[in-house]
């Protein structure tokens, strides 16, 4: 009987639903922390499951100052997985610039959350990432954490979202590129976000629209690599000048505003170059990516 109970969960395991999570550490983090509501001071819980398979977990959220610790785990895992994403938004309380994340879910994208300006315009953190699912590429994880201090408490929600990834589903292509007045204006719809990035002559990044220019590093490092990766998917690498600029703004970043960074941050940073040194054939490139790893790696040793 044991040895058919045996059979039966490895028969399970290699038929696990799409929605099964690629997100070892957060995915264990986020289900860990719904788990235990009293715990962690969950007050409202809402599951929300669609019939094709998404779904939209939300833990809301309020613990005493004191107790904040127990959120550790959570974000621990969040920068442990965050260098597998294609997308992160993270945002802090002080940070005051026109940034968010407008995030599409349920079967048919027909549902909606929306994190940062202008619905709180400061006063919050947050630490969103997005992952493409390996199980179905038309389809995409959200993982989130967002808080806020009330008084003596900390207080806000753990989100976990299985969907339809709304790049895929997208009749247009997410990158355009146009000339104007003898510069580049390349914009990028990541996460229904519409992230538009100037550039200089020589492709060097100048510039962010109003709606997506934070002030907080990590969050400039993943537009910069959101836009290198989706030139990589949608140009030749042989042309190579928006490459080298986005590459060169990227090293600028760590020097300016390496120092700012934390060090999981740094870390998570350092992963990013890394990959984007894996799927760059230019060896040039590949050497200011190395620079910058210098740097934040200088940065953590401080």
């Amino acid at each position: 009987m044991k040895r058919m109970i045996k059979v039966i969960a490895v028969a399970a395991a290699t038929l696990m639903p799409l929605s099964a999570a690629a997100q070892k550490n957060i995915n264990n983090a986020v289900d860990a922390f719904g788990s235990n509501k009293a715990k962690y001071g969950i007050w409202k819980e809402t599951n929300e499951k669609n019939p094709q398979g998404a779904y939209c977990n939300i833990y809301q959220f309020r613990l005493p100052k004191k107790e904040e610790n127990k959120l550790d785990f959570v974000r621990k895992a969040f920068y442990q997985d965050a260098s597998d994403a294609y997308d992160v938004f993270v945002k802090k309380a002080n940070d005051k610039t026109r940034s968010y994340r407008s995030i599409a879910y349920g079967d048919n994208l027909e549902k909606r959350l929306w994190f940062g300006w202008p619905a709180t315009k400061r006063g919050r953190n947050y630490l969103f990432m997005f992952v493409e699912s390996k199980q179905d590429s038309d389809y995409r994880y959200v993982y989130g954490l967002e808080w806020y201090y009330d008084g003596k408490d900390v207080e806000g929600s753990v989100v976990k979202i299985y969907s339809k990834n709304p790049k895929k589903v997208k009749s247009s292509k997410s990158l355009s590129t146009q000339k104007l007045s003898g510069k580049k204006l390349t914009s990028i719809d990541a996460q229904n976000g519409s992230t538009t990035i100037l550039h200089d002559r020589e492709g060097r990044a100048m510039e962010m629209s109003p709606a997506s220019s934070p002030s907080d590093p990590i969050q400039q490092f993943g537009n910069l690599r959101a836009a290198y990766k989706n030139s990589l998917r949608e140009r030749n690498i042989r042309n190579t000048t928006l490459f080298t600029g986005l590459a060169n703004s990227i090293l600028d970043l760590c020097k300016k505003k390496g120092a700012q960074m934390s060090v999981a941050e740094k870390q998570l940073c350092v992963e990013g170059l890394k990959e984007m040194q894996q799927d760059t054939p230019d060896k040039f490139i590949k050497g200011i990516f190395d620079v910058a790893v210098g740097v934040l790696n200088n940065n953590a040793e401080k």
